[in-house]
């Protein structure tokens, strides 16, 4: 009898699993070939320990198609993927495509490439728990199109060496203990994020299923929200009256092929009449989560050579409207402080509010200023106080409570539009949540006035990003003072206003996020947020790291963790003995 765990859960699921080793059964069998080539799988025969099987391969260019394997399974499943890593000259990650046949959409399994193609080992990663019946598995490589035809240098893909399913059959008793686990309301504390970039910027999305996959990976998880970046300064991802979608249809000579990815991808949405918020909103929905449209406050545009949104917005037209530096210098950040600024960000969120959401999120953190020294903060402090602000100490009470008046003043508009947007509609009130910087000398200096936006009742929901340099917020920077923590949480302390902590870095062991969690926790974190969770490119890939990650809101499992002395959180595996005929315990030449 084997006993797996659904990721590192502590749910212990001992039924004798069901090895699905033979891949060379998927259907069509002309999508396989016994030979490397173009536009099909390459059947593989292998041994592992214990089982024989044929595994399938796919490589940088092969553009393989979607095929079946029937699974012959039926009741609750635990479903396990036993693949080969990939070495990095293949390229930094895999990504592999699958669903179940009645799935709306696929999940990307994502896993980064280590060591040498030829390693003895195959990993194990755990996907979900669900009902086989009368169900199969549909396997799809992650393909980017680069030109027409379908010969050599038109796809660039995913490489794939998928060796065989696992599936654990669930007892009655252990599949209503999963049941009555999933109905938990106690660990639903985990925020996602997705800055709806880089689901672009990965591949093309033109079809309203390739954006439900970034949704897939938070079903039956710790998480209750999404945070979805629907708009930037100007730019839309949505049908808008007041901004624009980011299409870059003056743009030739893209700097990323990313972003050419991206582009053809929003032009496509807008020419089929698809809205990706409507889509992405309806199917968080569907798998029982909240739906927050963020809203990045930045001019929306970038220097040369990321240029590439740049086009006919208020950033580019006004150049008058753009914060000041202490010196006189452009920053390039549309201020505060001038009234077609702020009309533009209040009918954004008016439009966003405009959608059953349960929430709207204003981006503080990316990036700041958003007031600074330009003419309309100068001749407003100069008037009730006599002084050039340019002549004070940057910190200067007096000019940081100027600063903080506009801000918050700001806030109150945004309060009142999306409450009155959303009756409009007939919807409730919405939550509002603020994502600011991590130290709170840093929102001072910017004019965050936290302890204001929690005592009117402006925000519902505060989310510290992670402490960094002051101006220059880093990539991976994790908290190292807990009191910066308790400082929030002494805001929050008695109040409705949710505390949510941002965790850092992106990449963590699975044994270090439990202990993070455990820290933020005991620091006074309300719940987790983690941004950048995309799905195959970011954090909700089904690799060790989401094993740990998405049941982070099980403070229980994590405790009990601790009390038993931490023990590694392994991979499990089997070991590869031989593939095509090749004896695994030798080498390559080379």
């Amino acid at each position: 009898m084997v006993t797996t765990t659904d990721g590192f859960a502590g749910q212990a699921f001992g039924g004798a699993p069901l090895i699905r080793s033979h891949l060379g059964r998927c259907q069509p069998a002309e999508a396989l070939s016994d030979e490397p080539e173009l536009g099909r799988w390459r059947a593989v025969p292998y041994a592992a320990e214990g089982f024989q099987g044929v595994a399938l391969m796919a490589s940088a260019e092969t553009a393989a198609p979607d095929v079946t394997l029937p699974l012959d399974a039926s009741g609750p499943h635990a479903i396990w993927i036993g693949l080969q890593r990939t070495s990095p000259a293949e390229g930094a990650r895999s990504r592999l495509r699958l669903r179940l046949s009645d799935d709306a959409a696929f999940a990307v399994l994502a896993w980064d490439a280590g060591g040498h193609p030829e390693r003895t080992r195959l990993e194990e990663h755990f996907w979900k728990v669900a009902e086989l019946t009368g169900q199969d598995l549909v396997i799809g490589q992650v393909t980017r199109r680069l030109a027409p035809g379908d010969g050599l240098g038109r796809h660039d893909c995913d490489p794939v060496r998928l060796f065989y399913v696992r599936l654990v059959p669930l007892s009655p008793a252990e599949a209503a203990a999963h049941t009555a686990d999933l109905a938990r309301t106690d660990t639903k504390r985990l925020h996602g994020h997705n800055d709806a970039h880089g689901v672009f910027h990965m591949y093309p999305r033109t079809r309203p299923d390739e954006l439900m996959t970034e949704i897939e990976p938070y079903r039956d998880t710790d998480f209750s929200r999404i945070y979805w970046e629907a708009a930037a300064g100007e730019m839309t991802l949505y049908p808008s009256q007041v901004g624009q979608w980011p299409v870059a249809d003056h743009v030739h000579d893209f700097p990323r092929r990313g972003d050419r990815f991206y582009a053809e991808s929003v032009r496509a949405l807008r020419d089929g009449g698809i809205d990706p918020l409507q889509v992405v909103l309806e199917h968080t929905h569907a798998i029982g989560l909240e739906f927050h449209a963020a809203y990045r406050l930045l001019s929306g545009t970038y220097p040369a050579p990321l240029d590439t949104r740049r086009s006919d917005t208020l950033y580019e037209r006004r150049p008058d409207l753009r914060c000041e530096a202490r010196d006189g210098s452009v920053v390039p950040r549309l201020s505060l402080a001038s009234p077609e600024v702020r009309e533009l960000f209040l009918g954004i969120l008016e439009e966003l509010a405009t959608y059953p959401v349960d929430g709207v999120a204003l981006l503080f953190n990316r990036r700041p200023p958003v007031v600074a020294y330009e003419s309309a903060m100068r001749e407003a402090f100069q008037k009730r106080h006599g002084l050039d602000p340019r002549d004070l100490d940057p910190a200067d009470p007096r000019w940081l409570e100027a600063k903080a008046g506009v801000v918050t003043e700001f806030m109150r508009a945004v309060r009142r539009t999306v409450d009155s947007a959303a009756a409009r509609r007939g919807g409730s009130r919405p939550d509002v949540t603020a994502i600011v910087m991590g130290r709170p000398d840093e929102n001072r200096l910017y004019g965050f006035d936290i302890a204001a936006w929690i005592q009117e009742g402006l925000i519902d929901s505060l989310v510290p990003y992670s402490p960094a340099p002051l101006g220059v917020p880093g990539e991976d920077d994790i908290w190292h003072d807990v009191r910066d923590i308790q400082h929030y949480a002494t805001l929050t302390r008695g109040t409705s206003c949710l505390l949510s902590v941002n965790v850092m870095p992106r990449v963590m062991p699975p044994e270090d996020l439990r202990r993070m969690a455990e820290r933020l926790y005991d620091a006074g974190a309300d719940a987790l947020f983690f941004w950048d969770c995309a799905a195959g490119g970011g954090r909700a890939a089904f690799d060790r790291q989401w094993d740990a990650l998405r049941r982070l809101g099980h403070r229980d499992e994590i405790q009990a963790w601790q009390t038993a002395g931490e023990p590694r959180l392994p991979t499990p595996g089997v070991a590869l003995r031989s593939v095509d005929g090749w004896d695994m315990r030798f080498t390559p030449p080379g």
